[in-house]
Order: structure tokens, then sequence, then C-alpha cells
């Protein structure tokens, strides 16, 4: 490997690693917002579909089941390594951005769906709801972040 390759994959690093660092570290300012309005969502919607609940902060009660949107389920480590992708790769500031609004939207969306149908399988049977959790927290990681840093890459003249 030449020296002009390593120091772009050591600056693309470094870069993402301090983002990442930040973006993480500041999360205590509104990580509990996040939760909150994932498990609002939720119980609104289940609420609609006529499975009754009510919310306290950010813990869906139901009948028999209690169901806690935590910093995990939040979908922000997902989106951190997201955004500190995005502004470590060299491209237009343009694009950054679209980039980052983009994924924060497409990861709120996935997220609402990933705790959607991990809650109506633990109205089914609790242990194979585990079973998509675990798997459906796997597929975010590796298909959203790489999906969408892949198109977000692919998209031109922005």
């Amino acid at each position: 490997m030449n020296k002009q390759k390593f120091v772009v994959i050591g600056r693309f690093l470094a870069i993402f690693l301090l983002c990442f660092a930040a973006l993480y570290l500041s999360s205590f300012l509104y990580a509990n917002f996040f939760q909150y309005l994932h498990a609002f969502l939720q119980s609104t919607t289940w609420n609609f579909l006529g499975k009754k609940n009510f919310l306290k902060n950010n813990i869906l009660h139901f009948e028999n089941l209690r169901v806690e949107i935590s910093f995990l389920c939040s979908g922000l480590i997902e989106l951190f390594i997201l955004i500190s992708a995005i502004i470590a790769t060299p491209s237009s500031r343009r694009k950054k951005i679209f980039g980052i609004v983009a994924s924060l939207v497409l990861v709120f969306i996935f997220n609402f769906f990933r705790i959607f149908i991990s809650t109506y399988f633990l109205f089914l049977d609790i242990s194979f709801a585990e079973l998509i959790h675990e798997i459906l927290f796997r597929l975010s990681l590796f298909f959203v972040i790489a999906g969408v840093y892949y198109l977000w890459l692919r998209s031109e003249n922005l």
C-alpha cells in the first residue's frame, strides 16, 4: 500500500472515530427524546390497531406485556455510524448534508418497523420474538448501515 492510500485511510478512520465518539458522548442530551418518540409512535400505532396500551416514559404497558424502548432500540448507534462515515468520506458539503438527513429519515423509518415487528411477535410467541428481535437488530446493523451508505456513495450530482 502506498503512502497516499495509507494517509487517506488514516484520515477517514480518525474523522470517523472522532465523529462517532462526539455523537455517542453527546447522546445523553437527546437519546431520551428518540427513545420516547419511538415509544410514543409505537403506543399510538398499537392503540390505533386496537391493541390497547398506555405509555409511561419510554415503556409501553400492554395488558400482559411490557415493552421498553432502550437506547439500543432507538436506532442511534446505526445513525451515529452512518453520520460518522458520511462526514469522514471525502465529498461535497451538500452531499454530506443530504446523506445525513436521508440517514436520519431512513434509519428512523426502518427502526419504527423493526420495533413494531418485534412487538408483534411478542404477542404471538415470546421465545420466537426474542429470535426475531435479535435477527432484526443484527440485520439493521449491517444492511441498513451498509445499504444506506452504499446508496449515498452511489448518489450523483449532490
